[in-house]
């Protein structure tokens, strides 16, 4: 199954949340963290959030199969710690959706909505942790092999070491650095490709 349009539309994707994030906190403001979860811009902002870093996922696994550097040594360690980092990710923006927006709305709730768990913060807080390691390790095994543009990859490092900012939407950068990488590299691999085929091939 190709996974290109995935890889392509990441970056898109994962802006767009981050605009209708930015946007809920010029409605909302800063000052009601229930006013925010309740938000209808908020939501969808989760939504886009939760679709990116599919997206994201569905983009490393053609990457772990178009490029040999992360099938060996220290691009599979980081490839495969960036595909649970995201994925455990993909959980959380999950919760951002139907979890968090359902207790703000109840009374019992709301202060739950308001304040956090705890343990479901460190759980958010390790999931990208360890998003950022394993692509981390995945743009430096990209740098190391010239598999895509030098300047890419390192969009990429530089992602990853954002992810580890307490920011919103802090993964951005990465899904940005992957279409990027897509559109640059993979891409014309692929246009290389099809014009190799010989005419009469099926």
């Amino acid at each position: 199954m190709n996974f290109r349009p995935a890889a392509l539309a990441a970056g898109p994707v994962t802006v767009l949340s981050l605009v209708l994030l930015v946007l809920t906190f010029a409605v909302e403001g800063f000052e009601s963290d229930l006013a925010i979860a309740e938000s209808p811009i908020a939501i969808a902002a989760s939504v886009c959030a939760m679709a990116g870093l599919m997206l994201l996922a569905f983009a490393l696994f053609r990457f772990m199969n178009e490029l040999p550097s992360l099938r060996e040594g220290l691009g599979l360690v980081g490839s495969n710690l960036a595909m649970v980092g995201t994925l455990l990710s993909v959980g959380g923006a999950w919760s951002m959706v139907f979890v968090l927006p359902g207790l703000a709305g109840m009374e019992a709730g709301r202060e739950i909505a308001s304040s956090g768990i705890p343990l479901v913060q460190a759980g958010f807080i390790a999931s990208f942790i360890i998003l950022a390691i394993g692509w981390l390790l995945t743009a430096v095994s990209l740098v190391r092999s010239d598999a895509v543009p030098r300047w890419t990859a390192i969009l990429l490092l530089v992602g990853a070491l954002i992810c580890i900012l307490p920011l919103p939407s802090r993964f951005f950068v990465i899904a940005i650095a992957v279409s990027v990488i897509e559109w640059n590299a993979l891409g014309r691999q692929d246009s290389r490709r099809d014009r190799q085929v010989p005419v009469g091939a099926s």
